[in-house]
């Protein structure tokens, strides 16, 4: 039998605030095969993010991860050094989140933040790596990427600037990809467009990819399996469209039912 290529088993994540405990996360499992679309659903709040960032430990200082395993490819991530970390962020898992101009960093240009990428994940530099970042640029569908390569973060639209998150993210060529709700900030055209885009590039890349929504109809269209994640527990799994035709949990009946009204307005 084919194992998982990330299998999560009994995450549990705290924050401390004002001396006191919140749990985020109540002792979550789930799984991610090789290739395989899988989709986190759930409101804001219930503890999607925090579930993904706690995967390689970036965490806020204030967060720590109280129980727990998160085997990746058969290793225990969170009995990992920070410094064995930096081996696997990037370059074996990825991460794609909402908003990237929160993340670009601004006073850098694109082609400098890309390049950095491609020197800590694939020890590619000079004229050689320029040209790979001009690729990885071309790959996202970039029509002008020399001008966008020169340009800062700010000189760009939201819908390009996570154009160039996806490069970024392509950059250390990952097994596995996370894209936490990568098309909220967007309009609805480009929303789909970056949809499209990230399904063929996983085609093409042939990696796994989780991704973080509220968004039911996106979950529908994508996933092979969804996980309805709330308040800080994962309620139900189960293969896509046998969640949407026969949901067992309250909530996740409630969530169907908003979205199928929604559909019809």
């Amino acid at each position: 039998m084919q194992r998982p290529l990330l299998e999560v088993k009994d995450l549990a994540v705290d924050f401390i605030v004002s001396g006191q405990k919140i749990e985020a996360v109540k002792k979550i499992s789930f799984s991610v095969f090789a290739q395989e679309t899988v989709v986190i659903a759930g409101e804001s709040g219930s503890g999607k993010t925090v579930s993904c960032l706690a995967l390689t430990k970036l965490l806020p200082a204030n967060a720590h991860i109280r129980c727990g395993e998160v085997l990746f490819r058969g290793r225990n991530l969170v009995s990992f050094s920070e410094q064995a970390l930096q081996a696997i962020r990037g370059s074996k898992i990825a991460y794609c989140f909402q908003e990237p101009t929160s993340y670009l960093n601004p006073v850098y240009t694109i082609e400098e933040q890309i390049k950095e990428v491609l020197w800590f994940c694939q020890h590619i530099k000079g004229k050689q790596a320029r040209n790979y970042a001009i690729h990885l640029l071309e790959q996202v569908k970039i029509k002008e990427p020399l001008r966008v390569l020169t340009s800062y973060p700010h000189q760009l639209s939201g819908g390009m600037n996570q154009r160039v998150f996806l490069a970024m993210g392509l950059a250390g060529r990952p097994e596995l990809f996370i894209a936490d709700e990568p098309t909220t900030a967007l309009d609805v055209t480009i929303e789909q467009e970056i949809l499209k885009l990230l399904m063929d590039l996983k085609k093409e890349y042939n990696f796994a990819l989780l991704f973080i929504t509220h968004n039911l109809a996106i979950a529908r269209k994508i996933a092979q399996r969804v996980y309805i994640m709330h308040q800080g527990l994962i309620v139900e799994e189960k293969k896509t469209e046998e969640l949407f035709s026969n949901p067992e949990h309250q909530h996740a009946k409630e969530l169907i039912a908003a979205y199928e009204k929604i559909g019809k307005i």
